[in-house]
């Protein structure tokens, strides 16, 4: 795992002081009685990862002690899951039920030692014998059986002379104990149940408590880490050892599970929505399983990023999953070719295109990327598929999509107008019949002409007809498992929507079935593994480009946040992060000083945007993502705080993506738009989800950096105004900044402004 935390730092520590010899062995031990989840991908990486780092080893263990609830089936489906993620165990494959002689041994020890008896009473009398939380508990009747009698009625309940229920092994520790879980804990019960391994060779079973401790002292278990609810367990765990095993001994580590928001993380749980039919299965890719997020095409490098992400903590807390979301985008992004797939069809008929004409168009896999090679051909002809809800026939203020007369730009192709609009009898809108401009092909000579949409888009005749599947979270509520209502009440009812009669471009039919795309404008998807088929193409989507999600809960009403998100400002105030009179660099915490320290000093941010950068957790984030991929870190501090900021969703997250905010600052920096048209591109990219520099190209929004082009439009600018030329060569030269807002004016905001002021001075002062 990436960075440290208190195990690693505890580890590091034994190793220093040659504990163990020095050896690191860890384990990750799961109960075979139903599929991993996103929550053991924690402990995944965390046992395995530490073992790694100190050149040790990992084991794979199976703590099958219940016959009734494991099988042959779990233990399969852990193992291929522990393999993609990318982790192997070697030979170091072992299972409790190996154990189970040697265990029936511990407990026979025990007993000779006067520290376990057999009792009869059932469960219900042992409950009550045990006391409460402010009362001890009471000696059963049972307890002080002779250790003859106790060693006869044990191999007696081994030799399956009675019933389930009967009897019970017993440790012999404290009735009073403070902590319940040492009042004389049970250790084996009698189960007349077949087991998955060892057959009906057993018919009694120890209890977790006791075959879990043993497993790790019998396999060198050097540090046995676990999440935070076994802490109470800890006592019990150090007696079992104690009293069995010579040290060295295994200790025991706790550290924070995994609680994320929109799911439940209970295999019980889990259990119930596939038994019940509530999902498709234990791989449904709505599931926080590892093999129904493999379905969906989460990767094993988001997971294992997103596992880094969250760190190791001794603190319970639920994650946001828009935390995880943004791991996964984060690495699709770099992985996924962008193609065009029209989700739900509206015909278009290019009028003025000839019929039988195909022209094949040149469109980049990776148009973000400029350094990335990779591209394909999409045809284009006279008719065509947009999205139905590209066009509207009345269109709100702002909509920039297709109208009646309205004219938008066709990705990688043309721009198109709307001229007639064609309804079938019901009066639904079943046509459009458009021209085109066959001067403004994109990367042609006026390709540059603006019109305020761009479209995706497929040839009709071309297209591959496929199905896709939008997945969406589970439940609709953050905690589904919060009060007394049943967690199923809060499934969600749109998590999967199936969209039948899709249509994406041809250029996918040759790709291999595990790529994963980026559909332009909707979203990442991949083919289904399992019912996708040559012949008929289904895609799950992975991810949404961005999270749609606090939209769509708004509109249903419920409150939750997002990643990043920001703390609602104190009471009384209008604004969070100047709701404190103080200088920069005061009252800030430890985290947020060193946060400060850095951007003053290290990237050389002006003091108050540095402040109130490092007082901004969500901010941080996102400006340190932004910065991986651009590394202005002045520039991307500045429209952080002084743009984004005030464009914020009503829920406290950004309207852009790190990485999108990145490419537009790359584009000021490489001077190919000026910093006043960013801000126009900035405001297309939140209302379409467009990338910048498709932006510039289709509204033609590219600097001017020409100084030829400049200059024959300052000549006319300053005969335009002799008197204002006049009063500048005779001392008055405030009057620079009129000219240069002058030629700004002129060229729509477009000009270099830095160029456009040295021509003028140079002009000015010429004589």
């Amino acid at each position: 795992m990436a960075g440290t935390n208190f195990i690693k730092v505890i580890i590091e520590e034994d190793v220093r002081a040659g504990r163990h010899n020095g050896q690191v062995v860890t384990r990750f031990p799961p109960e075979p009685n139903g599929y991993l989840h996103i929550g053991h991908a924690k402990s995944i990486c965390l046992n395995f990862g530490v073992a790694a780092d100190f050149e040790g080893v990992c084991h794979l263990r199976f703590d099958d002690t219940n016959p009734e609830t494991e099988d042959q089936e779990y233990v399969e489906a852990i193992k291929r899951d522990v393999r993609w993620l990318g982790f192997d165990w070697g030979e170091n494959e072992y299972y409790a039920s190996d154990y189970a002689e040697k265990l029936y041994g511990f407990a026979v020890a025990l007993i000779e030692a006067g520290k376990a008896y057999v009792d009869s009473l059932d469960e219900e009398q042992i409950r009550l014998y045990r006391g409460t939380v402010t009362e001890p508990g009471r000696e059963s009747p049972y307890r002080n059986r002779s250790v003859e009698e106790n060693l006869d009625l044990f191999a007696r309940m081994r030799a399956g002379e009675f019933p389930d229920g009967a009897h019970v092994l017993r440790a012999r520790i404290d009735m009073a104990s403070p902590n319940m879980l040492l009042r004389d804990p049970v250790l084996y019960r009698i189960k007349h149940a077949e087991h998955y391994r060892t057959g009906n060779a057993w018919c009694i079973y120890p209890l977790y408590d006791f075959a879990h401790p043993l497993s790790d002292a019998i396999e060198g278990i050097t540090h046995s880490i676990c999440t935070l609810e076994f802490e109470v367990h800890r006592p019990l765990y150090d007696w079992v050892v104690e009293q069995t095993h010579r040290p060295p001994r295994p200790h025991q580590y706790e550290f924070a599970r995994l609680n994320l928001d929109y799911t439940v993380m209970s295999k019980r749980k889990l259990k119930q929505l596939v038994a019940e039919g509530h999902v498709a299965g234990w791989d449904d890719p709505r599931m926080p399983t590892i093999s129904g997020l493999r379905r969906r095409g989460v990767t094993p490098e988001a997971i294992r990023a997103f596992c880094d992400r969250i760190g190791v903590t001794k603190v319970d807390s639920r994650v946001d999953i828009g935390m995880f979301e943004y791991s996964i985008r984060d690495d699709l992004n770099h992985r996924a070719p962008r193609v065009m797939c029209v989700l739900n069809p509206l015909k278009v008929v290019i009028t003025n295109f000839p019929e039988g004409e195909v022209q094949w168009l040149d469109a980049s896999y990776w148009p973000h990327d400029v350094p990335r090679v990779g591209s394909r051909k999409v045809p284009f002809s006279r008719e065509l598929y947009i999205e139905r809800d590209d066009f509207m026939e009345d269109p709100p203020r702002k909509y920039y999509r297709l109208a009646p007369g309205r004219e938008v730009r066709l990705r990688y192709a043309y721009i198109i107008r709307c001229e007639e609009v064609v309804r079938d009898v019901s009066g639904e809108v079943v046509e459009l019949r458009c021209t085109y401009d066959p001067e403004t092909r994109s990367g042609g000579a006026h390709s540059h002409r603006k019109v305020k949409g761009t479209l995706h888009w497929v040839s009709a005749s071309h297209a591959v007809k496929a199905e896709v599947r939008l997945y969406d979270r589970l439940f609709t509520v953050p905690d589904p498992e919060a009060g007394e209502e049943d967690f199923k009440a809060h499934l969600n009812p749109a998590s999967c929507v199936v969209l039948a009669d899709c249509r994406a471009e041809p250029s996918i039919v040759d790709d291999p079935p595990e790529t994963r795309y980026q559909f332009e404008r909707q979203g990442y998807f991949w083919r289904d593994p399992v019912d996708a088929t040559p012949d008929r193409p289904v895609f799950n989507r992975i991810v949404t480009l961005r999270d749609s999600w606090a939209k769509v809960a708004a509109e249903v009403g419920v409150k939750t946040p997002v990643f990043p998100a920001e703390p609602p400002a104190p009471t009384g105030t209008g604004d969070p992060f100047r709701s404190v009179e103080r200088r920069p660099g005061e009252a800030l915490s430890p985290k947020e000083k060193i946060r400060y320290d850095r951007y003053r000093n290290q990237l050389g941010i002006a003091d108050e945007d540095a402040d109130q950068l490092a007082r901004s957790e969500s901010e941080a984030v996102f400006f340190e993502a932004a910065l991986a991929v651009h590394g202005n870190a002045k520039s991307l501090s500045n429209w952080i705080i002084h743009v984004l900021r005030s464009e914020r969703r009503e829920d406290g997250s950004m309207p852009v993506a790190p990485e999108e905010l990145a490419a537009l600052v790359k584009l000021i920096d490489e001077g190919t738009v000026s910093g006043r048209m960013a801000k126009e591109v900035l405001a297309e990219m939140i209302h379409t989800g467009t990338a910048p520099a498709d932006i510039v190209a289709a509204k033609g929004l590219g600097q001017i950096s020409d100084p030829e082009e400049l200059t024959a439009m300052i000549r006319t600018l300053l005969e335009r105004h002799p008197d204002k030329v006049a009063g500048y060569r005779s001392g008055k030269t405030g009057l620079l900044g009129f000219f240069v807002g002058q030629v700004m004016r002129e060229t729509g905001g477009k000009a270099n402004p830095e160029l456009a002021k040295d021509l003028l001075e140079t002009f000015l002062n010429d004589r």
